[in-house]
């Protein structure tokens, strides 16, 4: 019996799969857990309208993110920060720190996204990445400087 998927499966499918099953499965587990439903020309045509659109939506998503990061990549921060004896920082410059400095200039980047692994303890300039989208990573500029 062939069924469409309506929510994922472990280790028969994804949502919106058209898979085949034994009709035991399907009467006993998948139907009654709702599922999955029988698999006919109107819902299967509709399953792949929906997947259309979600590609499309994914796209145009990935394609903002992707104009987000050649905005970052444009931007440079210069950080003025107080410092002690031998160039070291009072505290620290931390990934929230940053997320500040860049939504001043109108980039809003949630501060999990930055690859920061450890705080910024030094002066000098450094390169960062940021986590946009799992498929668009963008590249920001931090200069860390005297006040």
């Amino acid at each position: 019996m062939e069924v469409v998927l309506i929510d994922d499966v472990e280790k028969l499918g994804k949502k919106g799969d058209i898979v085949r099953v034994k009709d035991g499965y399907f009467r006993n587990y998948l139907f009654p857990r709702k599922k999955a439903l029988v698999c006919n020309e109107s819902l299967v045509r509709a399953y792949e309208e929906r997947k259309a659109r979600e590609e499309e939506q994914v796209k145009a998503e990935k394609e903002q993110f992707e104009q987000l990061a050649a905005r970052i990549a444009g931007t440079f921060l210069s950080l003025k920060v107080q410092t002690g004896e031998g160039e070291k920082l009072y505290g620290s410059v931390t990934a929230a720190h940053l997320a500040d400095a860049l939504a001043e200039r109108g980039i809003q980047v949630d501060r999990h996204n930055i690859d920061l692994t450890e705080p910024i303890k030094q002066l000098g300039s450094y390169e960062l990445k940021i986590r946009l989208h799992p498929e668009v990573t963008a590249v920001l500029r931090v200069k860390i400087t005297k006040e």
